[in-house]
Parts: structure tokens; sequence; C-alpha cells
């Protein structure tokens, strides 16, 4: 099999590099290398032992793959042009609309937009996550070999089902943990508000907001909860595993993805599957993704929302879930993205 280097940052952990190493193990042998760029001295030394350890080893493979555009993503890609390897980049929405398009103030800030340009216009590929994302990179990165390769549920694990009988259950997925700034760009602070400001008009629907993935004594949960009012609006924790996740998605009529900007935002597919109808915010990919499957609402229409809220409440949506879940399976699966990845990468040896 050919030898495959399969680069990130220590600290992505998500399902997404567990479901590309899956696919890529189908053709490849798989090597791992995370570098973690602490802040500090640590930064600088992780920096270091990443370009002697690719100086040693990098003749050993004849394919690079890399998650995200960084500081971590320089010497790869350099030591690719360097010896003729292919590399290739997964590219999000933070390294492509903010660090490639921003204007740094501080010398490391501008070290690290210099790592991503360097690094997106001289890679073999880009594979943003998105198309909003593609069309970033089509006019910043100065690579022309671009192609959007969608973030991908592994089906095994997330089992399609029949769809339940719903509850008049909303909920949403992440923004938990230690930034605050995150959970504002997530817009739970009025996830929230809405979902108190449902129930004060429409207590008859006896509707529950779910916030899922906050753990008590941590910053964004010490935040949110001096928001909450009434019992209708609850923060769960952290599911500790996929099974307690899907329970809420079965149960759940609807998914909101109230972000300002998501690149992709992987929930919402999760949501669908199990036939949670999205009703969110269009801000980003969040559009891309729903497709034609669900509803977003523009400027953080109160009114708006209500409104959907009610008639999907009322059945009057039904026809939704089938083609929420159809669109999730056909088009963001472990095998829809196998089927484009693999021969791409193919074509580029």
């Amino acid at each position: 099999m050919t030898p495959l280097l399969f680069i990130k940052h220590k600290n992505f952990n998500a399902r997404t590099v567990d479901n590309d190493i899956l696919i890529l193990s189908k053709e490849y042998k798989v090597r791992m290398y995370e570098v973690n760029t602490s802040k500090g001295f640590g930064f600088f030394l992780a920096l270091i032992k990443e370009f002697f350890w690719l100086l040693v080893n990098i003749h050993r493979y004849k394919v690079l793959f890399i998650w995200f555009a960084d500081y971590h993503s320089f010497f790869p890609v350099f030591f690719s042009k360097l010896f003729n390897k292919t590399c290739v980049i997964n590219i999000g929405g933070y390294d492509a609309d903010e660090i490639l398009t921003g204007n740094p103030s501080t010398l490391k800030e501008k070290l690290r937009k210099f790592c991503v340009k360097y690094s997106v216009k001289n890679a073999s590929a880009l594979l943003p996550v998105s198309n909003v994302i593609k069309g970033y990179l089509e006019s910043a990165s100065g690579n022309r070999n671009i192609r959007t390769m969608y973030c991908c549920i592994d089906t095994t694990k997330f089992i399609p089902a029949v769809i339940p009988v719903k509850e008049n259950i909303v909920v949403t997925v992440g923004g938990g943990g230690e930034f605050i700034k995150e959970a504002k760009r997530k817009r739970l602070d009025y996830f929230i508000a809405l979902g108190e400001e449902f129930n004060k008009r429409n207590p008859e629907y006896n509707a529950r907001f779910f916030a899922i993935g906050h753990n008590p004594g941590n910053p964004v949960h010490n935040f949110l909860s001096e928001l909450v009012v009434s019992e209708k609006v609850v923060l769960i924790p952290s599911t500790k595993s996929i099974e307690e996740l899907v329970q809420y998605f079965s149960s759940a009529s609807v998914y909101m993805q109230l972000s300002y900007y998501e690149a992709f935002g992987i929930a919402q597919v999760e949501a669908m599957l199990y036939g949670c109808i999205p009703v969110s915010n269009p801000g980003g990919a969040i559009a891309e993704v729903i497709g034609d499957a669900g509803f977003t609402v523009k400027d953080y229409d109160t009114d708006g929302y209500i409104r959907i809220l009610k008639e999907i409440f009322d059945h009057k949506h039904e026809g939704l879930r089938a083609k929420a879940q159809k669109r999730a399976i056909n088009n963001f699966s472990l095998e829809a993205r196998e089927n484009k990845l693999l021969p791409f990468l193919r074509n580029l040896l």
C-alpha cells in the first residue's frame, strides 16, 4: 500500500479525523503525526521537532494529508515541494476566511498568516469543507487545484433508522468549554432567549430547548446559565457516547444552528440523519448544508423563528424529515466522501 503521512494539530480530535483515517486506510498505509503547537517555548519546540522529523522521515511517504492550514502545515508543504511529494490540505473556516484574509497586527499573527498563505499556495491540492470556503480560497490562495470535500458522518456509528415520533424539543450542539467568544459566535445566547420567548408566547406547546455540550463549572456554562430563566431551556452536559447523542436527536423535532458563521456544521447533519428539521441562521455554509430540507431565517428574526417552530410542532412540515435524512445520507455520509476523496487522490499521484 502507498505510504501516507496524516498530519494534524494534537488538539484536533474531531470525528472527521477518525472518518478520514478510515477512508484513507482502504488504499494507503497511514501514519499519524501530531503537532502540539502550545503557547510559549513549547510552540517553537514543536515546530523545530516537526522540521527535523520531516527532514529525516519524509522520504518514507508519497502522500502528505494535512488537516487545516496553520503553523503546522508550513514545513510539510515546504518539504513536499522540495522532495516532490503530493501534499493535500483539508481547509476549514478559520484558516481560510480569518487567517488567510485577515489583517494581522502582531508579529505572531503575521507569522501565522505567512505560514497559511505559503501552505495554501504551494500545496498540491486544497480540499475545502464547503463551497463557501472554496470561494475564499479561489480569490485569496493562489492555488488552482481546489475541490470541495464535505465533512461526513460514519453511518456505521450514526446508524440511519426509521424516523421516530418526535417530541416538541429543539436542540443545538456545541460551543461549550472555555471560550465565551465561541459561544457567542454560535449565538447560544440567542438560542436561550428564543426558547424563553417561544414558551412565553406559546406555553401550550410545552416546548423544550436543549443546548447540548455544556458541563457545569466551565466558563461557557457559567455564562449561559445566567441567561436561563425557565425550566423549559436546559443546558445539557457533553454526551458520553454517540448512542446518548442519538437519543437526543431521535426525540428532537428541530435542530438549530444559529451561528453567525459555520464553515460546515457536522452536528446539524447528524441531527438531520435522525429526522430533525433544521431551522437555522444562514451563516457561512449552514444554508448550503441544509439545502431544501429545512429552513433558514435571516437577521435573527424572532417572529420568523417562532412562526416556523409553531408550524413544525403543528405537523405542517413532516415531509421534510425524510428529506433531511436522505440529504444527510446522499451528500454527507462516509461513503459519499470516500467516493470523491479516493479518486481525487488517485488522480494526483
